[in-house]
C-alpha cells in the first residue's frame, strides 16, 4: 500500500541534505492471483497505485538529484512481456512500468543517467508468492517451477545496470520469455500461459 507521507519526506530531503543519488531502485510492488471477481477493489487499486504511480512519483522526485553515471532500476517483471489472465492487473501494471522505463531511458540519453528495466521470473525466497495467493481463489496458479533466488536476481540486475543495459532478465526463464514474446503473437502466448498455469 502506498503511503503518501513518504513522498513528502523524500521531497523535503534535498533542501536539508543536498543529496547526490547514485542508485534509485524502485522495488516496491505486489500482485494478486485470481479472476476479476476474486480480487478486491481495494487490492486492484493498490496494485496500480504502488506498482505504477509510486514508482513514477519516486523517480520524478529523485531524478533532479542524479548525475552522470547514476543508475535507475525499475523492478518490473517477466509478466510485463505479455497479458497474463488470472494475474491480469499485476501484469498490466508491470507492462506500464516496463514501457515507462524504456521511454525514460531515451529521454535521459546524454545525461549520463542509465535506466534499466529489471524483469525477473518468480522469486521463491520473498513474500511475493504467499501474498499473491491471499485472494478469494488463488488456485488458478498453483505451481511456480524454476523460480529464482533473490540473491541471484539482485547480483545479475546490478551487473546489468552497471553495464548500462536497457533491460535485465536475471534468469533463463525470463530471458526466454522476453525473446519469445517478440516473435510469438499475443493470443498464442496467452494460450501457452494457459497450458503452463494448469500444470
Amino acid at each position: 500500500m502506498v503511503c503518501p507521507e513518504s513522498f513528502e519526506v523524500v521531497n523535503a530531503l534535498p533542501g536539508k541534505e543536498k543529496p547526490s543519488v547514485q542508485y534509485l531502485i524502485n522495488a516496491a510492488g505486489f500482485g494478486k492471483i485470481g479472476s476479476w471477481k476474486d480480487i478486491s477493489l481495494k487490492d486492484c487499486s493498490s496494485m496500480i497505485d504502488l506498482n505504477c504511480k509510486a514508482a513514477v512519483t519516486m523517480t520524478q522526485l529523485v531524478l533532479p538529484y542524479m548525475g552522470k553515471s547514476a543508475c535507475i532500476l525499475e523492478i518490473c517483471s517477466t509478466a510485463a512481456f505479455q497479458p497474463l489472465p488470472y494475474l491480469g492487473i499485476y501484469s498490466a501494471t508491470k507492462s506500464f512500468l516496463y514501457r515507462y522505463s524504456r521511454s525514460l531511458r531515451i529521454e535521459l540519453m546524454g545525461s549520463g543517467i542509465h535506466v534499466t528495466a529489471v524483469c525477473p521470473y518468480w522469486i521463491r525466497d520473498t513474500e511475493f508468492i504467499s501474498n499473491a495467493q491471499e485472494t478469494g481463489n488463488s488456485s488458478f496458479i498453483r505451481h511456480f517451477p524454476l523460480a529464482s533466488r533473490s540473491r541471484n536476481v539482485v547480483k545479475k540486475s546490478l551487473t546489468d545496470a552497471k553495464l548500462g543495459l536497457p533491460v535485465s532478465t536475471p534468469g533463463p526463464v525470463c530471458t526466454i520469455h522476453r525473446v519469445a514474446a517478440k516473435f510469438i503473437p499475443g493470443e498464442l502466448m496467452m494460450g501457452i500461459w494457459e497450458f503452463i498455469r494448469r500444470i
